[in-house]
């Protein structure tokens, strides 16, 4: 093998080890219902004409490498996804647009075919990640993957690392190819009476099983990490959606009767300045 070669599986085994890091964080989890009004925190709302109201946080996810929030933007009738990673042993978060998201400075990205919108800072490196969901429905995976791989998104891929498994399926693909062409030549040198030769293939062979033992590890994380995330945030919306709809849309209902009872009274006190 090359020193070439080494210094490529050693870069993927180092890549391997980070994301099996990433999905094994102690995570805190904490579920809020939307009538305390508890800001995202990081996230700063443009106070225009036409936001009538804050968003709502509905869960909130800390982990030592990242944190996630979900909140809901009543304005837009939509639920959303807020990531942004912490300072670790393998981030350098220094920025401050790395921790926080101004909304006047979001750059869209491309929807995804469900009408979803992706958005970062206009900074880009490490940028936190906003993922807004277009329709009152359960969150999937294809609810986050037309973004999960887009340039930028680093954000969303190391606080949600669970979503993509295509790397390692490959990985694991090309581990096991390897290990048949071991095991057909191992079986020729010893058929050979070559068994010296076989000492380096041996090797090569535990190497390569602890690799796929490995791989087959993150694969099960990341589809119980998948599952159990799913699980959570479609829960902390279901709860409590009806009643929040229907609690803001009493509260459209009793702004637009205070506007026109503000109207009716300024055309009185209009008519009573005319009369006098």
């Amino acid at each position: 093998m090359t020193s070439a070669q080494e210094q490529i599986e050693k870069t993927e085994h180092k890549k391997m080890i980070e994301t099996y890091d990433r999905l094994t964080a102690v995570s805190h989890i904490k579920v809020e219902h939307f009538s305390e009004h508890n800001r995202i925190e990081g996230y700063y709302e443009d106070r225009t004409v036409g936001h009538l109201f804050g968003c709502d946080r509905l869960m909130k996810v800390d982990t030592m490498f990242g944190r996630l929030q979900m909140g809901y933007n009543p304005n837009r009738g939509r639920s959303f996804i807020f990531a942004n990673l912490k300072t670790s042993r393998y981030d350098t978060i220094s920025s401050r647009y790395q921790k926080e998201m101004a909304e006047y400075q979001m750059k869209t990205l491309l929807k995804g075919q469900n009408e979803n919108r992706g958005y970062i800072s206009k900074y880009n490196r490490n940028s936190s990640v906003l993922i807004e969901k277009a329709e009152a429905k359960p969150w999937t995976e294809r609810s986050v993957s037309p973004y999960y791989n887009r340039i930028n998104m680093d954000a969303l891929r190391k606080t949600m690392p669970f979503f993509d498994k295509s790397e390692e399926l490959e990985q694991l693909k090309k581990v096991r190819e390897e290990q048949q062409e071991l095991k057909q030549q191992i079986a020729i040198q010893s058929r050979a009476g070559e068994h010296e030769e076989n000492v380096g293939l041996y090797k090569k062979q535990r190497d390569n099983l602890q690799i796929e033992n490995l791989i087959e590890a993150l694969l099960y994380r990341k589809e119980s990490g998948s599952r159990f995330f799913l699980r959570k945030i479609n829960y902390a919306f279901d709860i409590q959606k009806h009643e929040m709809f229907e609690y803001y849309k009493h509260q459209r209902t009793q702004l637009e009767e205070n506007q026109e009872t503000a109207v009716s009274d300024n055309e009185e006190d209009d008519n009573n300045d005319d009369n006098s």
